[in-house]
């Protein structure tokens, strides 16, 4: 089962980073997956949003584990 919460991006509110590995992903798909507490997603949003990046902003959970939820959370979240 897919919640609001799981795909809904953090809002923008602090400084953009400066990422090369997004400058790098010109096109096709970029995966980020980070520890916790290793990147601020506002941060990170912020620098796709000035970017022009469209995002599928997923955040994963225990349940997860299981691909059969993990493909029904990805299809949620698209």
């Amino acid at each position: 089962m897919t919640f609001m919460a799981k795909s809904a991006a953090p809002l923008p509110l602090a400084p953009a980073l400066s990422l090369p590995a997004i400058g790098q992903a010109e096109a096709g798909v970029t995966l980020i997956a980070a520890p916790p507490a290793y990147l601020l997603p506002e941060r990170l949003a912020a620098a796709l949003v000035v970017r022009g990046r469209a995002v599928i902003w997923l955040r994963l959970g225990p349940e997860d584990e299981d691909p059969a939820c993990l493909l029904l959370s990805l299809i949620g979240a698209a």
